[in-house]
Parts: structure tokens; sequence; C-alpha cells
């Protein structure tokens, strides 16, 4: 009863028929992904919300921690966040080292997951990537024992290009010590504007080196990492306007970071002009 009452709350929300119930959608997603997930379990999370690119969410949680968010206008499970510390703790409390898997063997589990969800579609690894603090929440603990693969898969069905922001694909996060998935999220409903490659690689570069020096203070590395598709911002004086709403609309661009993933520069592919990047807060920005 309680599942049929939610489901009407929602339709009347959105003010046009949902087919799918999101308990049954959180269930179904669980069993195909192979996480321990119970119907009768599940416990209606916060009320319907409207994110900020205008969609209606909500948010289911069972009672041992685990959350799932419903994306109502789109009518899928858009994210799931693991936060039972157990399985985490008791691996850290058994003085194990910090183990990180190999590329292979993630890519491999992070395909699986994404072709058992979408097996009509073509996937492509993006990157993988390890980082210190983004799982932190699903860990209970500070400094190397939080520690997380992060592994980014994309669809690239229209043009052979990876993505670098999750639209049509899916980003998830493994325990690098329990191998646990510990965060997914997908997004479907961007346009990769078609390739148009007009600037060269070395022409991408000076630009690049050109933005570093007129915003960032200090000297750092560069490293040319690939061609992808972003979201264009607004960072570095890039004329791109923000994007709000959907459809997200991605650009082909030249990547080039600087340092240790300190400074991320992006050079349009076809106009040759900054379509922004981003910095870490440790990293001084010059005053203009």
């Amino acid at each position: 009863m309680t599942s049929l009452l939610f489901s009407l709350v929602l339709k009347s929300v959105v003010g046009h028929s949902i087919w799918t119930d999101p308990t049954e959608a959180v269930v179904r997603f669980s069993d195909t992904l192979g996480l321990a997930c119970s119907g009768p379990e599940l416990v209606i999370g916060p009320e319907n919300s409207l994110d900020s690119d205008g969609r209606v969410t909500t948010c289911l949680q069972s009672r041992n921690g685990q959350s799932w968010t419903f994306d109502v206008t789109n009518n899928y499970v858009s994210s799931y966040i693991d936060n039972t510390y157990e399985e985490n703790i008791d691996w850290a409390k058994s003085g194990k080292p910090v183990l990180f898997r190999g590329r292979e063997e993630l890519s491999a589990k992070a395909l699986n997951i994404a072709k058992s969800l979408h097996p009509q579609k073509k996937w492509l690894v993006s990157d993988v990537i390890v980082v210190d603090d983004l799982v932190r929440f699903a860990d209970g603990f500070d400094g190397d024992i939080t520690k997380a693969t992060w592994l980014s898969v994309l669809v690239t069905e229209d043009f052979g290009f990876p993505a670098g922001a999750v639209q049509n694909g899916v980003l998830v996060a493994f325990h690098v010590g329990t191998g646990k998935l510990v965060w997914f999220q997908q997004n479907w409903g961007g346009v990769f504007e078609k390739p148009n490659i007009q600037v060269s690689q070395e022409e991408a570069s000076r630009a690049a080196q050109e933005t570093v020096a007129t915003y960032i203070e200090g000297s750092y590395q560069k490293v040319f990492k690939k061609l992808l598709y972003v979201i264009p911002n607004e960072s570095f004086g890039s004329k791109f306007p923000e994007q709000k709403g959907n459809p997200k609309h991605l650009r082909l661009v030249y990547w080039f970071q600087f340092g240790k993933n300190q400074v991320n520069v992006y050079i349009d592919a076809e106009t040759g002009e900054v379509a922004g990047g981003d910095f870490r807060r440790d990293v001084r920005y010059k005053k203009l």
C-alpha cells in the first residue's frame, strides 16, 4: 500500500504518468548489480526534490545505510551510495596494506556493471584514477585507508571518443581493499556535438600553456592527456556559457594536465578557444 501511494504521489508531482514504482526499480537495479537489497527493508527517504538540471528525484534508503536516487523525470535509478561501514572497517582493522587492484581487473568489473544495465550499448573505459578522499564517507577512516579507485566508464557509440562528464554514461567507484562497489552514478540525455577537429595538438598545447601562465601562479609540468568530450565551463576566461538544465551539450577538446592533477585545461578542438577546466584548492589563482 505504501509503495502504491508513493507512486501516486510521484505522478501528481511530475504531472505525467510514471510507469515504474521507485521501490521496485531499486530492487531490480540492485538485483542486476548483485547488491544485497530486500524490498520490505527499504525505507522511503526524503520527499521529492528538484535538482539543478530541473529533474524531479527522490531518495530511497535501506535500514543498513545504502541509498539510491531515483530519477522520477526520466524513470531510472540514477545513483547508488554504499554507506555501510562494517566491511571496510573490518578490512582496515585487519592490518592489510592498501592494495590497488590492476586496471584490467577494475575495467572488466566496471564494464560488466555497465553492460548488465545497458547491454545494447557500446562502452569504452575513459579513465581509472586513484584518489585519496573521494569515498571517505563510505569508509569511516582518514588517511591512506580511505583511498579508492575511481573508474569512469562512458558510452561512445556516436563518435568513438571518451567523455569527461557523466553524460550518456556511468561512473563507478570501488573500494581498493575490499573491491566493493561504493558509488554508482548514471546520466542520460547529453548531446555530443559532431567532432570537427580544426586545431592541431601543438596549437592547443600553446593555448593551454598561455592560459595557465595567465591565470595560475607558479610553474607546473604540462602533460597532454587525450581528446575527449566535456561540458565546457567558465573557468580560465572561457567564453562558453554555463549550461543550465538538460540536455547538456558536450564539445570535443584537447585535455592538458599541469602538475599532479593540479590544473586541468580544456582547449576546444574546433575553435582553439579555452573551454574551461579546473584546479585544486591548493593552487593559487591569479587575481586579474
